[in-house]
Protein backbone atom coordinates (compact mmCIF):
# COMPACT_ATOMS: atom_id res chain seq x y z
CA UNK A 1 0.00 0.00 0.00
CA UNK A 2 1.19 3.64 -0.39
CA UNK A 3 0.00 7.26 0.47
CA UNK A 4 0.69 10.46 -2.14
CA UNK A 5 1.10 13.28 -0.19
CA UNK A 6 0.92 16.62 -2.74
CA UNK A 7 1.51 19.81 0.01
CA UNK A 8 1.57 23.44 -1.07
CA UNK A 9 2.93 26.31 0.19
CA UNK A 10 0.66 28.97 -0.70
CA UNK A 11 -2.92 27.63 -2.73
CA UNK A 12 -5.87 30.04 -2.63
CA UNK A 13 -9.13 28.06 -1.80
CA UNK A 14 -10.97 30.74 -3.51
CA UNK A 15 -9.53 30.01 -7.03
CA UNK A 16 -10.60 26.14 -7.13
CA UNK A 17 -13.59 25.20 -8.32
CA UNK A 18 -14.70 22.81 -6.00
CA UNK A 19 -14.64 25.45 -3.88
CA UNK A 20 -17.08 27.60 -5.25
CA UNK A 21 -14.37 29.66 -7.81
CA UNK A 22 -16.77 29.93 -10.73
CA UNK A 23 -14.29 31.18 -13.75
CA UNK A 24 -11.26 29.61 -13.10
CA UNK A 25 -10.59 26.38 -15.07
CA UNK A 26 -9.52 23.75 -12.52
CA UNK A 27 -11.10 20.47 -13.77
CA UNK A 28 -8.26 18.10 -11.82
CA UNK A 29 -9.26 19.43 -8.55
CA UNK A 30 -12.68 19.30 -9.17
CA UNK A 31 -12.29 15.87 -10.30
CA UNK A 32 -9.97 14.98 -6.96
CA UNK A 33 -12.84 16.64 -5.52
CA UNK A 34 -15.93 14.33 -7.19
CA UNK A 35 -14.63 11.11 -6.56
CA UNK A 36 -13.17 12.08 -3.09
CA UNK A 37 -13.85 14.63 0.17
CA UNK A 38 -13.37 18.09 0.19
CA UNK A 39 -12.58 19.60 3.91
CA UNK A 40 -14.61 22.81 3.74
CA UNK A 41 -13.08 23.93 7.17
CA UNK A 42 -9.14 22.86 7.17
CA UNK A 43 -7.18 25.79 9.19
CA UNK A 44 -3.32 26.10 9.04
CA UNK A 45 -2.18 26.27 12.29
CA UNK A 46 0.55 28.87 11.50
CA UNK A 47 0.58 31.39 8.13
CA UNK A 48 3.42 33.38 9.13
CA UNK A 49 5.97 32.61 6.68
CA UNK A 50 4.18 29.71 4.64
CA UNK A 51 6.71 27.62 5.36
CA UNK A 52 3.95 24.73 5.88
CA UNK A 53 5.82 23.44 8.78
CA UNK A 54 2.49 21.93 10.34
CA UNK A 55 3.29 19.27 7.41
CA UNK A 56 6.10 18.54 8.53
CA UNK A 57 5.71 18.25 12.57
CA UNK A 58 2.29 17.39 12.75
CA UNK A 59 2.34 19.84 16.05
CA UNK A 60 0.28 23.04 16.58
CA UNK A 61 2.76 26.57 17.16
CA UNK A 62 3.07 26.92 21.16
CA UNK A 63 3.24 30.72 21.32
CA UNK A 64 2.24 33.04 18.81
CA UNK A 65 5.62 34.80 18.06
CA UNK A 66 7.87 31.84 16.95
CA UNK A 67 7.28 28.22 16.43
CA UNK A 68 9.81 25.46 18.04
CA UNK A 69 8.66 23.00 16.43
CA UNK A 70 10.63 19.72 17.46
CA UNK A 71 11.26 18.79 13.98
CA UNK A 72 13.46 15.48 14.19
CA UNK A 73 10.90 13.93 16.44
CA UNK A 74 7.48 15.14 15.39
CA UNK A 75 8.66 14.48 11.40
CA UNK A 76 8.13 10.76 12.26
CA UNK A 77 4.60 10.84 13.42
CA UNK A 78 4.24 11.62 8.97
CA UNK A 79 6.76 10.19 7.62
CA UNK A 80 9.07 8.12 9.56
CA UNK A 81 6.40 6.03 10.84
CA UNK A 82 8.24 2.59 11.63
CA UNK A 83 8.60 0.13 8.41
CA UNK A 84 7.54 3.16 5.47
CA UNK A 85 9.49 3.79 3.29
CA UNK A 86 9.62 7.86 2.19
CA UNK A 87 10.28 9.48 -0.89
CA UNK A 88 10.22 13.53 -0.71
CA UNK A 89 10.17 15.64 -3.74
CA UNK A 90 10.83 18.69 -2.84
CA UNK A 91 10.92 22.15 -5.00
CA UNK A 92 14.77 23.83 -5.02
CA UNK A 93 13.71 26.60 -3.64
CA UNK A 94 11.29 25.44 -1.15
CA UNK A 95 11.60 24.19 2.28
CA UNK A 96 15.09 23.69 3.88
CA UNK A 97 13.91 20.82 5.47
CA UNK A 98 17.34 19.79 6.61
CA UNK A 99 16.51 17.60 9.96
CA UNK A 100 13.62 16.24 7.85
CA UNK A 101 15.73 14.93 4.92
CA UNK A 102 17.93 12.78 7.16
CA UNK A 103 14.81 10.70 8.10
CA UNK A 104 13.63 9.83 4.66
CA UNK A 105 14.89 6.95 2.38
CA UNK A 106 15.00 8.61 -0.63
CA UNK A 107 15.21 12.76 -1.42
CA UNK A 108 15.27 14.65 -4.36
CA UNK A 109 15.46 18.03 -4.94
CA UNK A 110 13.94 18.86 -7.95
CA UNK A 111 14.68 22.31 -9.77
CA UNK A 112 12.55 23.89 -12.63
CA UNK A 113 12.01 27.92 -13.65
CA UNK A 114 8.52 30.07 -14.09
CA UNK A 115 9.83 33.02 -15.98
CA UNK A 116 10.16 32.52 -19.87
CA UNK A 117 9.69 28.52 -19.13
CA UNK A 118 7.91 26.23 -20.77
CA UNK A 119 4.73 24.45 -19.14
CA UNK A 120 6.56 21.30 -18.08
CA UNK A 121 9.59 23.15 -16.94
CA UNK A 122 7.81 24.73 -14.06
CA UNK A 123 8.75 23.46 -10.44
CA UNK A 124 5.81 21.63 -9.82
CA UNK A 125 5.49 19.86 -13.65
CA UNK A 126 9.17 18.69 -12.57
CA UNK A 127 7.68 17.46 -8.93
CA UNK A 128 5.03 15.24 -10.81
CA UNK A 129 7.51 14.33 -13.58
CA UNK A 130 9.91 12.58 -11.48
CA UNK A 131 7.11 11.23 -8.73
CA UNK A 132 5.43 9.76 -11.59
CA UNK A 133 8.51 7.81 -13.32
CA UNK A 134 8.73 6.09 -9.61
CA UNK A 135 5.63 5.30 -9.63
CA UNK A 136 5.89 3.12 -12.98
CA UNK A 137 8.84 1.50 -11.79
CA UNK A 138 8.41 -2.04 -10.43
CA UNK A 139 9.12 -2.20 -6.92
CA UNK A 140 9.49 -4.60 -4.00
CA UNK A 141 6.61 -5.37 -2.04
CA UNK A 142 6.00 -2.97 1.61
CA UNK A 143 4.40 0.31 2.10
CA UNK A 144 5.92 3.61 0.94
CA UNK A 145 5.38 7.48 1.23
CA UNK A 146 5.10 9.62 -1.97
CA UNK A 147 5.48 13.22 -0.41
CA UNK A 148 5.55 15.89 -2.91
CA UNK A 149 6.32 19.42 -1.69
CA UNK A 150 5.98 22.82 -3.71
CA UNK A 151 5.64 26.91 -3.37
CA UNK A 152 2.37 26.51 -5.18
CA UNK A 153 2.06 29.84 -6.99
CA UNK A 154 4.72 31.53 -5.59
CA UNK A 155 5.24 35.43 -5.37
CA UNK A 156 5.07 37.26 -7.37
CA UNK A 157 3.47 34.94 -9.79
CA UNK A 158 4.94 34.43 -12.82
CA UNK A 159 3.69 31.44 -14.87
CA UNK A 160 4.91 30.94 -18.38
CA UNK A 161 3.35 33.08 -20.62
CA UNK A 162 0.84 31.35 -22.55
CA UNK A 163 -0.94 30.71 -18.56
CA UNK A 164 -0.38 34.24 -17.31
CA UNK A 165 -2.67 35.59 -20.02
CA UNK A 166 -5.04 33.02 -20.39
CA UNK A 167 -7.65 34.95 -18.08
CA UNK A 168 -7.01 38.84 -19.13
CA UNK A 169 -9.86 37.97 -21.58
CA UNK A 170 -11.73 37.65 -18.43
CA UNK A 171 -10.74 41.18 -17.05
CA UNK A 172 -10.68 43.07 -20.54
CA UNK A 173 -14.74 42.33 -20.59
CA UNK A 174 -14.83 44.22 -17.20
CA UNK A 175 -13.03 47.00 -18.26
CA UNK A 176 -9.76 46.41 -16.91
CA UNK A 177 -7.02 47.93 -19.55
CA UNK A 178 -4.92 44.53 -19.64
CA UNK A 179 -2.84 46.06 -22.67
CA UNK A 180 -1.17 48.52 -20.00
CA UNK A 181 0.38 44.59 -18.05
CA UNK A 182 3.23 43.08 -19.14
CA UNK A 183 6.44 41.21 -17.49
CA UNK A 184 7.22 43.79 -15.55
CA UNK A 185 4.00 44.59 -13.60
CA UNK A 186 1.53 41.91 -13.66
CA UNK A 187 3.15 39.91 -11.19
CA UNK A 188 0.26 40.70 -8.49
CA UNK A 189 -2.44 40.41 -10.70
CA UNK A 190 -5.40 38.20 -10.06
CA UNK A 191 -5.52 36.66 -13.61
CA UNK A 192 -2.04 35.89 -13.52
CA UNK A 193 -2.55 34.10 -10.40
CA UNK A 194 -5.50 32.52 -12.18
CA UNK A 195 -3.61 31.36 -14.89
CA UNK A 196 -0.49 29.47 -12.64
CA UNK A 197 -3.11 27.81 -10.75
CA UNK A 198 -5.00 26.15 -13.90
CA UNK A 199 -1.47 25.64 -14.35
CA UNK A 200 -0.64 23.51 -11.17
CA UNK A 201 -4.14 22.61 -12.17
CA UNK A 202 -3.28 20.64 -15.43
CA UNK A 203 -0.06 18.76 -13.59
CA UNK A 204 -2.02 17.57 -10.72
CA UNK A 205 -4.10 15.87 -13.23
CA UNK A 206 -0.81 14.48 -14.50
CA UNK A 207 -0.17 12.95 -11.23
CA UNK A 208 -3.68 11.23 -10.20
CA UNK A 209 -3.94 9.90 -13.82
CA UNK A 210 -0.48 7.89 -12.96
CA UNK A 211 -1.74 7.49 -8.85
CA UNK A 212 -5.34 5.87 -10.60
CA UNK A 213 -3.13 3.55 -12.50
CA UNK A 214 -0.87 2.16 -9.79
CA UNK A 215 -3.98 1.85 -7.43
CA UNK A 216 -5.11 -1.29 -9.40
CA UNK A 217 -1.66 -2.83 -7.75
CA UNK A 218 -2.01 -1.66 -4.58
CA UNK A 219 -4.17 0.20 -1.99
CA UNK A 220 -3.80 4.08 -2.56
CA UNK A 221 -4.36 7.28 0.10
CA UNK A 222 -3.91 10.15 -2.35
CA UNK A 223 -4.10 13.92 -0.06
CA UNK A 224 -3.79 17.38 -1.35
CA UNK A 225 -3.16 20.14 1.24
CA UNK A 226 -2.09 23.94 1.57
CA UNK A 227 -0.15 25.50 4.36
CA UNK A 228 -1.43 28.88 3.30
CA UNK A 229 -4.02 30.69 1.28
CA UNK A 230 -3.53 34.12 -0.38
CA UNK A 231 -6.12 36.73 -0.63
CA UNK A 232 -5.17 36.62 -4.45
CA UNK A 233 -8.14 39.31 -5.78
CA UNK A 234 -6.22 42.17 -3.53
CA UNK A 235 -3.73 43.31 -6.11
CA UNK A 236 -1.73 46.17 -6.09
CA UNK A 237 -3.23 49.03 -7.11
CA UNK A 238 -0.26 51.45 -8.38
CA UNK A 239 0.37 49.64 -11.36
CA UNK A 240 -3.17 49.24 -12.91
CA UNK A 241 -5.22 52.22 -11.45
CA UNK A 242 -8.39 49.81 -11.47
CA UNK A 243 -10.45 48.80 -8.79
CA UNK A 244 -11.50 44.93 -9.63
CA UNK A 245 -14.91 44.07 -7.90
CA UNK A 246 -16.79 41.61 -7.00
CA UNK A 247 -18.01 39.97 -10.41
CA UNK A 248 -15.13 38.01 -10.66
CA UNK A 249 -15.47 36.45 -7.54
CA UNK A 250 -18.47 33.84 -6.30
CA UNK A 251 -18.92 35.81 -3.45
CA UNK A 252 -19.48 39.82 -2.58
CA UNK A 253 -17.43 42.16 -0.78
CA UNK A 254 -18.53 44.44 0.65
CA UNK A 255 -15.63 45.91 2.05
CA UNK A 256 -13.79 46.21 -1.42
CA UNK A 257 -17.00 47.55 -2.92
CA UNK A 258 -17.50 50.47 -0.23
CA UNK A 259 -14.01 51.18 -0.39
CA UNK A 260 -14.22 51.27 -4.15
CA UNK A 261 -16.88 53.74 -4.12
CA UNK A 262 -14.70 56.09 -1.40
CA UNK A 263 -11.82 56.08 -3.83
CA UNK A 264 -13.97 57.08 -6.88
CA UNK A 265 -12.31 54.54 -8.74
CA UNK A 266 -9.09 56.17 -9.06
CA UNK A 267 -5.60 55.75 -9.28
CA UNK A 268 -4.66 54.61 -5.88
CA UNK A 269 -1.05 54.33 -4.31
CA UNK A 270 -2.69 52.31 -1.76
CA UNK A 271 -5.03 49.10 -1.57
CA UNK A 272 -6.87 47.41 1.62
CA UNK A 273 -5.38 44.45 3.06
CA UNK A 274 -7.92 41.92 4.53
CA UNK A 275 -6.41 40.67 8.17
CA UNK A 276 -3.25 38.58 8.19
CA UNK A 277 -5.42 35.71 9.35
CA UNK A 278 -8.59 35.83 7.43
CA UNK A 279 -10.39 33.51 6.32
CA UNK A 280 -8.66 33.67 2.40
CA UNK A 281 -5.34 32.99 4.53
CA UNK A 282 -6.24 30.48 7.16
CA UNK A 283 -8.95 28.58 5.19
CA UNK A 284 -6.63 26.21 3.07
CA UNK A 285 -8.00 23.81 0.71
CA UNK A 286 -7.84 19.41 1.69
CA UNK A 287 -8.84 17.32 -0.53
CA UNK A 288 -8.54 13.31 0.33
CA UNK A 289 -9.10 10.23 -2.15
CA UNK A 290 -8.84 6.72 -1.27
CA UNK A 291 -8.48 5.38 -4.74
CA UNK A 292 -9.99 2.29 -6.20
CA UNK A 293 -11.60 1.12 -2.92
CA UNK A 294 -15.20 0.28 -2.70
CA UNK A 295 -16.39 1.26 0.21
CA UNK A 296 -14.75 4.40 0.23
CA UNK A 297 -16.47 5.12 -3.14
CA UNK A 298 -19.57 4.46 -2.37
CA UNK A 299 -20.00 6.01 1.39
CA UNK A 300 -17.71 9.13 0.88
CA UNK A 301 -17.03 9.77 -2.96
CA UNK A 302 -18.18 13.34 -3.64
CA UNK A 303 -19.17 14.13 -0.33
CA UNK A 304 -18.27 17.32 2.10
CA UNK A 305 -16.97 17.28 5.56
CA UNK A 306 -17.46 20.22 8.17
CA UNK A 307 -15.55 19.18 10.62
CA UNK A 308 -12.71 21.34 12.00
CA UNK A 309 -9.23 19.60 10.99
CA UNK A 310 -5.87 21.03 10.48
CA UNK A 311 -2.56 20.88 8.83
CA UNK A 312 -1.44 18.65 11.86
CA UNK A 313 -3.99 16.25 11.03
CA UNK A 314 -1.76 14.77 7.85
CA UNK A 315 0.30 12.68 9.88
CA UNK A 316 -2.01 11.16 12.40
CA UNK A 317 -4.25 10.46 8.85
CA UNK A 318 -1.12 8.48 7.79
CA UNK A 319 -0.89 6.65 11.05
CA UNK A 320 -4.45 5.58 10.57
CA UNK A 321 -3.70 4.41 6.90
CA UNK A 322 -1.11 2.12 7.41
CA UNK A 323 -2.30 0.68 10.41
CA UNK A 324 0.27 1.85 12.69
CA UNK A 325 -0.61 2.83 16.47
CA UNK A 326 -1.01 6.36 17.34
CA UNK A 327 2.49 8.87 18.26
CA UNK A 328 0.24 10.25 20.88
CA UNK A 329 3.24 11.86 22.39
CA UNK A 330 4.42 13.18 18.97
CA UNK A 331 1.02 14.89 17.31
CA UNK A 332 -1.18 16.54 18.19
CA UNK A 333 -3.31 16.07 15.23
CA UNK A 334 -6.40 13.33 14.47
CA UNK A 335 -6.76 11.14 11.72
CA UNK A 336 -8.78 12.46 8.52
CA UNK A 337 -10.46 8.79 7.79
CA UNK A 338 -11.47 8.88 11.63
CA UNK A 339 -13.06 12.29 11.33
CA UNK A 340 -14.77 10.90 7.85
CA UNK A 341 -16.19 7.83 9.71
CA UNK A 342 -17.29 10.44 12.96
CA UNK A 343 -15.92 7.33 15.32
CA UNK A 344 -15.63 10.20 17.77
CA UNK A 345 -16.80 13.65 18.94
CA UNK A 346 -16.16 16.85 16.37
CA UNK A 347 -13.13 18.58 17.55
CA UNK A 348 -15.02 22.02 18.88
CA UNK A 349 -11.78 24.64 18.46
CA UNK A 350 -8.44 24.87 16.29
CA UNK A 351 -5.92 27.57 16.91
CA UNK A 352 -3.69 29.22 14.84
CA UNK A 353 -1.41 32.44 14.57
CA UNK A 354 0.48 34.60 11.82
CA UNK A 355 3.89 34.03 13.77
CA UNK A 356 3.91 38.13 13.93
CA UNK A 357 1.76 38.62 17.28
CA UNK A 358 -1.90 37.81 15.74
CA UNK A 359 -3.44 34.67 17.17
CA UNK A 360 -6.78 33.28 16.53
CA UNK A 361 -9.03 30.53 17.75
CA UNK A 362 -12.12 28.92 15.51
CA UNK A 363 -15.11 27.65 16.38
CA UNK A 364 -17.81 26.26 13.98
CA UNK A 365 -20.09 29.75 14.61
CA UNK A 366 -17.10 32.10 15.85
CA UNK A 367 -13.56 33.10 14.71
CA UNK A 368 -11.71 35.11 18.11
CA UNK A 369 -9.16 37.19 16.56
CA UNK A 370 -6.07 38.41 18.86
CA UNK A 371 -3.21 41.13 17.83
CA UNK A 372 -0.54 41.51 20.21
CA UNK A 373 1.32 44.82 21.20
CA UNK A 374 4.49 46.14 19.59
CA UNK A 375 7.18 44.37 19.88
CA UNK A 376 10.10 45.99 22.27
CA UNK A 377 12.62 42.97 20.84
CA UNK A 378 12.24 40.68 18.41
CA UNK A 379 9.33 37.73 19.41
CA UNK A 380 8.55 39.98 22.48
CA UNK A 381 5.49 41.00 23.95
CA UNK A 382 5.03 44.76 24.99
CA UNK A 383 3.17 44.28 28.86
CA UNK A 384 2.30 47.60 28.65
CA UNK A 385 -0.25 47.16 25.44
CA UNK A 386 -3.58 45.66 26.47
CA UNK A 387 -4.70 43.48 23.21
CA UNK A 388 -8.41 44.01 22.63
CA UNK A 389 -9.65 40.79 20.79
CA UNK A 390 -12.33 40.77 17.94
CA UNK A 391 -15.11 38.54 16.93
CA UNK A 392 -16.67 37.76 13.90
CA UNK A 393 -19.11 35.44 13.24
CA UNK A 394 -19.19 32.26 10.90
CA UNK A 395 -19.32 31.20 8.34
CA UNK A 396 -21.78 34.48 7.61
CA UNK A 397 -18.73 37.13 7.98
CA UNK A 398 -16.43 36.02 4.90
CA UNK A 399 -14.29 38.77 5.03
CA UNK A 400 -14.23 39.49 8.48
CA UNK A 401 -15.74 42.80 8.70
CA UNK A 402 -18.40 42.96 11.55
CA UNK A 403 -16.68 42.72 14.82
CA UNK A 404 -19.28 41.57 17.63
CA UNK A 405 -16.81 41.36 20.30
CA UNK A 406 -18.81 44.05 22.10
CA UNK A 407 -22.29 42.31 21.56
CA UNK A 408 -20.93 39.09 22.51
CA UNK A 409 -18.45 39.70 25.55
CA UNK A 410 -19.30 36.15 27.22
CA UNK A 411 -18.58 34.08 23.91
CA UNK A 412 -15.30 36.69 23.53
CA UNK A 413 -13.99 35.71 26.58
CA UNK A 414 -14.75 32.57 26.90
CA UNK A 415 -12.82 32.20 23.56
CA UNK A 416 -9.95 34.43 24.70
CA UNK A 417 -9.71 31.95 27.75
CA UNK A 418 -9.07 28.96 25.32
CA UNK A 419 -6.98 30.54 22.94
CA UNK A 420 -4.62 31.47 25.96
CA UNK A 421 -4.26 28.20 27.25
CA UNK A 422 -3.94 26.81 23.87
CA UNK A 423 -1.58 29.20 22.24
CA UNK A 424 0.16 31.21 25.18
CA UNK A 425 1.73 34.26 23.99
CA UNK A 426 5.58 34.77 24.61
CA UNK A 427 6.19 37.09 27.12
CA UNK A 428 9.82 39.17 27.46
CA UNK A 429 12.05 37.79 30.11
CA UNK A 430 12.41 39.56 33.13
CA UNK A 431 15.62 42.27 33.45
CA UNK A 432 18.67 40.75 34.84
CA UNK A 433 19.63 43.17 38.05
Amino acid sequence: MQAIVVTFDQLATTALGCYGNEWIETPHFDRLASRGVVFDCHFAEHVGDATGMGFVTGRIPRDSSSCPYDIGSAWSVAAGIAGIELALFKEVDSLPWSTVLQKTSETRAVAGQDTEAKPDEIPFARLVQATRQLLVEPRASGPRILWLHSAGVPEPWFPPEGFATLYFDEYEERGCDMAAFNRDNWGRHPAVYAGYVSLLDHWLGELIAAAELAAHSEPTLLICAAARGVDWMKFDMEHSGTVVGDSMTSTSNPVVEEWANVSERSTLSTVWQSPSLSDAVVRTPLLLRRLNHTDFDSEFAGTRSNRLVGTVDLGATLEDFFQRPAAASLSDGRSLLQELSETHSARKTLCFTDGRGTRGIRTSHWCCLVKEGPSTKEHEISDEFEPRPQLFAKPEDIWQCNDVAGQRPEITATLVEHLNSALPVLKPAAPVT
